[in-house]
């Protein structure tokens, strides 16, 4: 993982009781001033799913910086997306961060 140095994932406490699932993959990486967290969800649908976050402290991560974490730090044989979902769903604790979600195939 070139250039990228894992550190100790956060921890929100709440989260899964919230959103219905629990983590079964649970890290995250630095590069720069860029935060990476990256967890394999389990729903309690029983699907498994990738997700991904990007952030940094003071601007938007650029579409390169979220392009070469998604194929350095995740499997290639899944899709993922940025979703925008219902106003009444969007979640989001951090102004500066994006979402990737691995989408079923």
């Amino acid at each position: 993982m070139k250039g990228y140095t894992e550190i100790e994932p956060p921890i929100v406490h709440g989260l899964e009781t919230a959103l219905d699932y629990r983590y079964v993959y649970n890290k995250a990486w630095s590069k720069g001033d860029l935060r990476i967290w990256i967890t394999r969800d389990l729903y309690n649908s029983g699907s498994v799913r990738w997700h991904m976050s990007i952030s940094t402290k003071t601007r938007y991560p650029t579409w390169d910086e979220i392009r070469d974490a998604r194929y350095a730090l995740m499997p290639d044989d899944i899709t993922m997306a940025m979703l925008l979902p219902p106003k009444s769903e969007y979640v989001n604790l951090h102004p500066n961060c994006f979402h990737l979600h691995e989408i079923p195939q």
